[in-house]
């Protein structure tokens, strides 16, 4: 009579084969997190862009020389060349262009009013700079929190009214 089953060779063969798939797989399952957090601030980059541009059109619709416009309620000030501006222009004022482009936007808080991991995105900024951080976990540290947008509401650096995200390496 003979008795099936497996040789003690088959089955290292296939436990050592198991091991290999699991190492080659399993750090890219791990870097999941990493790619959601990079998808979630692209698709709010494209947002935030795509409400600039709808705010500035706005603002030459009715006339290209106004200081502020009231759309949907919504109070919005605006640059001398038509770019969104906050109505103080400091960290809560690009808080503020943040919550009145975005509906539904990530939250948001001001650098120094704060705790950092309360929020999603935290705003700095001053007369011609926005910039918004999403950091990750309760420190900001530029090695692990790579999501950034700046917002030139002048002239700046970048082109006016450009959005961008820096990674950085």
């Amino acid at each position: 009579m003979k008795q099936g089953g497996f040789t003690l060779i088959e089955l290292v063969t296939v436990i050592a084969l198991l091991g290999i798939l699991s190492a080659v797989a399993l750090p890219r399952f791990i870097d999941v997190t990493d790619d959601a957090r990079e998808a979630v601030s692209s698709a709010t980059l494209g947002s935030f862009n795509t409400s600039l541009s709808l705010a500035r059109s706005a603002w030459f619709a009715k006339g290209a020389n106004l200081t502020s416009l009231t759309m949907d309620g919504t109070t919005y000030d605006y640059s001398a060349q038509g770019w969104p501006t906050g109505s103080i222009l400091n960290s809560a004022g690009c808080s503020e262009v943040w919550r009145d482009l975005l509906q539904s936007a990530p939250s948001i808080g001001e650098w120094g009013s704060i705790t950092i991991g309360d929020t999603d995105w935290i705003s700095f900024g001053n007369t011609n700079l926005c910039l918004f951080l999403q950091p990750q976990g309760n420190t900001i540290n530029a090695a692990i929190d790579p999501y950034i947008i700046y917002y030139f509401t002048n002239v700046g650096t970048l082109s006016a009214g450009t959005v961008t995200t820096v990674n950085f390496p």
